[in-house]
């Protein structure tokens, strides 16, 4: 998967309908959005048919959507959401599956995708702040760019959106992710935390227990560089209002 994605020939298999992925999904993308996603559906769908994706091939989000910028070092926001739609048009055809924890993969008929070892004992909240953390060292997500939504990131991780919500719970806590209109994005300080730091994962009370109390606590202000939004919040909530499941702030 080191080619661009480009459309493909008239006699190639169509896409199926677009119009049938949630809504929660496609409002993310932009107007050519659609289109986007049937090419890389169709062609993922031919290379899962020609074998060029064999069974049990692992397929990362930041793979699908380096392919689409045509550049190994982007990680374009758009294409985030339209690798999120594609793979659920593959998923629904039985074509590939997602599971917590393993990511997805090309479906192995008759073979079960399990965790095995510790990592099955993992809470998937740990386990998904473990992953956004790196991505935040790593930069993935560099500083003052936004984040994929919560709906976005519960597809990928294949959990629900109150699990990924309670992920990033101490990411907000620490002041390295900030809640505002239109979206979440990654604040300046991950720039001045040294990687060790960004990468600790500090003990957590029950899942959930923290985010419930901090939606009624006070108000914190974040470290915030030029160009992220500046918003006085709480975990979770912007100054406009509270922050709904897509991510995106609730006026009052």
């Amino acid at each position: 998967m080191s080619e661009p994605i480009r459309p493909l020939s008239p006699e190639e298999p169509s896409a199926t309908k677009p119009d049938e992925i949630p809504q929660r999904m496609t409002k993310e993308l932009r107007r050519d959005g659609l289109e986007q996603v049937q090419i890389l559906y169709k062609a993922l769908r031919c290379e899962i048919e020609r074998g060029d994706l064999e069974p049990g091939r692992v397929v990362t989000y930041s793979e699908i959507c380096a392919r689409i910028a045509g550049d190994p070092g982007r990680f374009p926001w758009n294409g985030y959401s339209v690798a999120a739609c594609a793979l659920w048009l593959l998923r629904r055809e039985g074509l590939v599956e997602t599971r917590p924890r393993l990511g997805t993969r090309i479906i192995v008929e008759g073979e079960t995708w399990a965790v095995a070892g510790r990592d099955a004992s993992e809470p998937l909240a740990v386990h998904i702040e473990r992953v956004m953390r790196h991505r935040l060292a790593d930069r993935v997500y560099p500083p003052n760019t936004r984040i994929p939504t919560l709906h976005l990131l519960a597809e990928e991780f294949g959990v629900s959106v109150k699990t990924v919500r309670n992920g990033l719970e101490a990411l907000f806590e620490e002041g390295l992710l900030l809640a505002t209109h239109p979206g979440t994005y990654v604040t300046a300080r991950t720039g001045q935390v040294p990687r060790e730091e960004l990468l600790r994962i500090a003990e957590r009370p029950q899942p959930g227990a923290a985010w419930s109390m901090s939606r009624g606590g006070s108000r914190r202000r974040s470290p915030i560089g030029p160009g992220t939004p500046d918003a006085s919040f709480r975990i979770g909530a912007s100054k406009r209002g509270s922050w709904n499941t897509s991510g995106h702030s609730r006026g009052r």
